[in-house]
């Protein structure tokens, strides 16, 4: 999960760990001016049951717009943060998809391809 502001309003990004979000698709996808990755402090408050930097993928149970890289739904099954940074869930992405109401689409790039700001 990366947070983000995009013109003001918090939205999660889901893209699994080996790729890099790409601010420019993002702010394309989105039709926004400017997008910024947030620092924990700006979002901490919006996922009161969760630890800083550990809330799950699903940004519906806390009224958060989100978005899944298509490329997170290639693998057979899905591991996140649960709330915490020593717990976490194991489900298939068959269920994942169900279950999340995130935006699908092309917002991330391979590991080590240098991208440039979006703002």
């Amino acid at each position: 999960v990366v947070m983000v502001n995009a013109d003001g309003r918090d939205v999660m990004v889901v893209l699994p760990s080996n790729r890099l979000l790409d601010l420019l698709k993002l702010r394309t996808a989105l039709g926004t001016e400017e997008v910024r990755v947030e620092d924990e402090r700006e979002f901490v408050q919006l996922f009161p049951d969760c630890e800083a930097g550990a809330m799950p993928p699903l940004g519906s149970l806390y009224q958060v717009a989100s978005y899944v890289d298509q490329s997170l739904l290639e693998a057979p099954e899905i591991i996140f943060n649960a709330g915490t940074h020593r717990e976490s869930l194991r489900i298939s992405t068959d269920a994942f998809k169900r279950i999340s109401d995130a935006e699908v689409g092309d917002y991330a790039a391979p590991a080590g391809v240098r991208l440039e700001e979006a703002s």
